[in-house]
């Protein structure tokens, strides 16, 4: 059984700037889940930034060597969570070897 696909929604412009202007180390966990088979994949960026604020688009990173990677591109969707300054130990749990 796999989760309903979320449907991308708009962002107002002075919210993105807000967000964006309290982001100063771009730390983010990458998720999705396989609309075919339900499995979540997720990884840790560390360049995640803002790119244009209109329309609102944001950047980030990727190694070659990622696992996770190839299958986060292939569900065509993501979700981007900002990590807070105590969260190391989600991104410590999702950088570890297998789960980039």
């Amino acid at each position: 059984m796999s989760a309903p696909a979320l449907e991308a929604r708009p962002i107002a412009p002075e919210h993105y700037r807000a967000v964006m202007r309290h982001l100063p180390t771009g730390v983010a966990a990458i998720c999705s889940s396989n609309p075919v088979t339900g499995i979540h994949n997720a990884m840790i960026v560390g360049t995640f930034a803002s790119l244009s604020m209109e329309p609102a688009l944001v950047t980030f990173s990727v190694t070659h060597a990622s696992t996770s990677w190839p299958e986060i591109a292939e569900s065509e969707r993501f979700s981007v969570s900002l990590l807070a300054e105590g969260q190391q130990q989600v991104s410590r749990a999702l950088s570890a070897k297998g789960s980039d």
